[in-house]
Order: structure tokens, then C-alpha cells, then sequence
């Protein structure tokens, strides 16, 4: 189950053709040296279908195929029930074998009304999750909610159907390569340097600032009495626009995360300005 806010979303025939060899008689004189001659035939056509099989074996073993960065965003709250068990999803992505996923976890707050206010939630990450809903045709928004390289939605507690579309999208190559690093220039600020492998155009630059792990009590609301625990929790996302990506952004960085420093990480995504596709994304530490 998942809680929806306004509407419900959601495998020669072979014909073988056999060709008769007719052998016209001849008169007796030449019927030696022609079955000599057949015979030599029939000994050349019975080796040469075991070489041709030799040639084809060798080139059926299959080429494995080349695997990209896949970009999960979740869309959670802990004012919903249905939500822990996409959190832990999300925490098994981090070690799939589906190839490099890098997971974020934005808390909504419009579950917030329902007697807990989620810490981590932010209004700006229920206005993106409308953004994706105008661009995945869907009728509304809920969670939990999965995309994938933003393009595809899932109800995010669906852990096979999201590694089916992880394995899928792993092996398209992003249209961007980013390169990033970034540094304290002060007490509250980032510098943040970037660098594409060839220059975006119709994109923004989005930066998010990532908890590595979360957890608290929730005593009110529809999980009160649980330990919630989550992971990559985007604590503040950062929109560079087009006009402004010029290699290099300051970020000032909200007080009380300042003090979080040793847990926090960079993600970097590129994304596209028409249908908000991620076209390359990279994790600095």
C-alpha cells in the first residue's frame, strides 16, 4: 500500500526447405569415376558443417554491457505509514549489485498536518515532487515515490520493480560526464568547482547537500512509537541556472547543518530544463 495525496497513480516457426541432389545416370564407362568424385563430395560436406559450428560457438559467449550512475530520488515522510519500508529499500540500493546507484531522500511536508511534523521535511521538496508529476503524467502526488534518473516513477517500497529499472537505466550512458570537489571557504560557506564533459545547454546544475544517516523517535502521527531511521537525506538542494554555471559555486550552508559537517556529502546532477531527465550525476565527498 501507499498513500496517495490526491489520486491513485499508477512476450518462427523454421521452415527448412530439403534440396534433392538428383543424379543423372551416365553409361557404364563413366560410372566409376563418378562415384569416386560423389563420394569425395559427400566426405568434404561432411566435415564442413562441424568447422562452421566451430566458427559460430566461438562468438555466442555474451559482452557485458557497460554500467552508469543511476540517480534514485525518494519521496518520503515520516507522517506516513506506508513509508518505512521504501526507507529501507533505499538503504539496500546503496549496496546493489545492479551497478553505481547514488540515492537521495527528500522528506515532503504535506503529510505534516497529520499530527507529526517531519524534522527533515521541506516545502521546496514537495513543490519538485509536483514538478515531476506534471512531466510523469501523474494524476498527483504520494509517497513513497521513486524516480529513476528523472524519468520514471515507482511506488518506492517496490524493491524488484526499482532494481529491474536501475539495471535497465544503468546500461544508457549519460549524456553529461561531471567532474566535482569542493571546499570550506568559510566557516559557513562551500565552494563547490565543477567541470562537464562537454558544455550543458537547456540544463541547471542541481547541488544537494546529503545527510548520510538519519534516525529519531516519532511519538505523534501515524508511525508514533517507532525509531525511524533514513538515509541520504537531502538536507538542502541548491538550483544553479543555466546563466550561472560557470564552473565554480559558493553555497551557504543553513546553521544547524554546519554543525553535521562529518556527515554530510555532495551530490551533483545535471538536469534537464524541458523534462527534468538527469543527464549525468556524480557524489563528492
Amino acid at each position: 500500500m501507499y498513500r496517495a495525496f490526491l489520486n491513485d497513480t499508477s512476450a518462427k516457426s523454421v521452415f527448412l526447405r530439403q534440396q534433392s541432389i538428383k543424379v543423372m545416370s551416365k553409361p557404364n564407362h563413366f560410372r566409376f569415376p563418378a562415384l569416386l568424385a560423389l563420394s569425395a563430395f559427400f566426405i568434404m560436406c561432411s566435415f564442413a558443417p562441424e568447422e562452421t559450428s566451430r566458427v559460430i560457438n566461438s562468438n555466442t559467449a555474451p559482452m557485458a554491457l557497460e554500467q552508469h550512475p543511476v540517480l534514485v530520488e525518494l519521496f518520503t515522510s515520516q507522517g506516513c505509514s506506508s513509508c518505512p519500508p521504501a526507507d529501507r529499500v533505499l538503504q539496500a540500493l546503496n549496496s546493489t549489485d545492479e551497478g553505481e546507484v547514488i540515492t537521495l531522500s527528500y522528506h515532503v511536508d504535506y503529510w505534516n498536518r497529520l499530527g507529526w511534523r517531519d524534522p527533515y521535511s521541506q516545502a521546496v521538496f514537495s513543490e519538485r515532487q509536483r514538478n515531476y508529476a506534471q512531466h510523469l503524467n501523474d494524476r498527483g502526488v504520494y509517497t513513497p515515490q521513486a524516480v529513476g534518473n528523472g524519468s520514471s516513477g515507482h511506488i518506492g517500497s517496490r524493491e524488484r520493480e526499482l532494481r529491474t529499472a536501475i539495471k535497465a537505466a544503468s546500461t544508457q550512458a549519460p549524456q553529461l560526464q561531471i567532474q566535482g570537489r569542493a571546499a570550506w571557504s568559510q566557516e559557513d560557506e562551500l565552494t563547490v568547482d565543477y567541470q562537464f564533459s562537454k558544455v550543458p545547454s537547456n540544463v541547471v546544475l542541481q547541488v544537494a547537500v546529503v545527510d548520510a544517516a538519519v534516525e529519531n523517535e516519532v511519538p505523534r502521527g501515524e508511525n508514533r512509537g517507532r525509531h525511524l531511521t533514513h538515509t541520504n537525506v537531502v538536507r538542502q538542494l541548491t538550483t544553479i541556472s543555466p546563466e550561472q554555471i560557470i564552473g565554480q559555486s559558493t553555497i551557504s550552508l543553513d546553521q544547524e547543518l554546519l554543525q553535521e559537517e562529518e556527515n554530510l556529502h555532495l551530490v551533483l546532477f545535471a538536469q534537464s530544463t524541458r523534462d527534468m531527465r538527469v543527464l549525468g550525476v556524480t557524489r563528492v565527498d
